[in-house]
């Protein structure tokens, strides 16, 4: 039997990739808060940008959303460390950001002149 070469008999099971930012067909960020229900996606999206980015982190992708808890799950870098971890953000934050953003937009989370 010379000339044949050793290999494994089987594989070993590797580690579950990490979900891609969406919970089945839904994107996180179609779900909106619980605070303020009428949100769309653009707008969830740009409000848990802006809160984790003054938290010191920036967002990669968002890995879940409990609305039971009404808290968002998302992956992103740690700006102090460096690291990439998961972190949660509080749907209250989500629903003040949104709302804020609104008042001081005249009812929208959009550029001024475009329709609400």
């Amino acid at each position: 039997m010379a000339g044949l070469a050793k290999r494994q008999w089987y594989k070993k099971e590797r580690a579950p990739a990490r979900p891609k930012g969406v919970l089945g067909k839904h994107s996180i960020y179609k779900m909106a808060p619980n605070g303020c229900v009428d949100a769309d996606e653009g707008e969830v999206a740009k409000a848990i940008y802006s809160v984790a980015r003054e938290a010191g982190v920036l967002v990669g992708r968002g890995s879940g959303y409990d609305s039971l808890r009404d808290e968002y799950t998302v992956i992103g870098k740690s700006m102090a460390t460096g690291k990439a971890q998961d972190f949660k953000i509080a749907g209250v934050e989500v629903a003040v950001c949104i709302k804020l953003a609104r008042m001081l937009n005249g009812g929208a989370m959009r550029p001024s002149g475009s329709p609400v």
